[in-house]
């Protein structure tokens, strides 16, 4: 198939390795975390280090983010993998039974349970957000923004303009990736995550799906640069 010039290929995940030479002359995949990771792996592409809280960002979480082992997780606590994307991250409660969760949370609190009791998470006090907006950047360039949290608020607060510029200017990525930025109950605007952008969903009509395309180009062309 044919998209705008550009020649699409179908694949699952388990059938990935059927494109082994596209994925090392250049292939852009398209997918989920899982179905770039393998592409990765195919393409001797080590993974890159997980984004989500940088040093030079510490100051715009309004949050103490800190580093547990999964085994150690007690209280009522936001839990996230260090590991990219083992799961989305939710409010874990060592008082609350598995049924009491939502729909949404029991697949967190499953895939959570299911972590070698080694294994390292992130951890922080639950905050309340108003609003979660994800800003596309690249070259420290806002390129789409678009608000993706299930709030049913219309006029919900959207985070600083300014703040977020200067979150980007601090954080100083080289490569295109994904800002989410969102607006707590005490007003402050409060950094949510950094994602990386070789797996990265598209919000809304944050971007044309050819400037989406470009994104993900610009970033898998850049991992294959760190291919030893």
């Amino acid at each position: 198939m044919v998209l705008d010039h550009i020649k699409v290929t179908d694949s699952t995940l388990t059938s990935l390795t059927q494109h082994t030479q596209q994925l090392q002359n250049g292939a852009l995949p398209v997918g989920s975390v899982e179905f770039v990771r393998e592409a990765m792996r195919i393409a001797s592409i080590p993974e890159p280090e997980n984004l989500s809280y940088p040093n030079s960002a510490k100051a715009y979480l309004y949050r103490n983010i800190r580093q547990r082992k999964a085994g150690e997780v007690i209280g009522c606590v936001f839990v996230k993998p260090v590991t990219t994307k083992l799961f989305t991250g939710f409010v874990f409660d060592t008082m609350q039974d598995r049924h009491q969760y939502s729909e949404h949370d029991q697949a967190q609190f499953d895939a959570f349970m299911a972590l070698d009791a080694n294994e390292k998470v992130f951890i922080s006090d639950p905050v309340q957000w108003l609003s979660e907006w994800r800003y596309y950047v690249v070259d420290d360039q806002i390129i789409g923004h678009a608000r993706y949290d299930q709030n049913e608020t219309e006029n919900a607060p959207e985070p600083d303009i300014n703040t977020v510029k200067s979150c980007i200017k601090d954080i100083n990525l080289k490569h295109p990736y994904a800002l989410d930025f969102g607006v707590i109950s005490s007003g402050e605007s409060a950094l949510v995550e950094v994602n990386d952008a070789f797996a990265i969903g598209l919000y809304g009509r944050a971007l044309q799906p050819k400037n989406y395309l470009a994104f993900l180009q610009a970033r898998w062309t850049s991992l294959l640069d760190t291919k030893p």
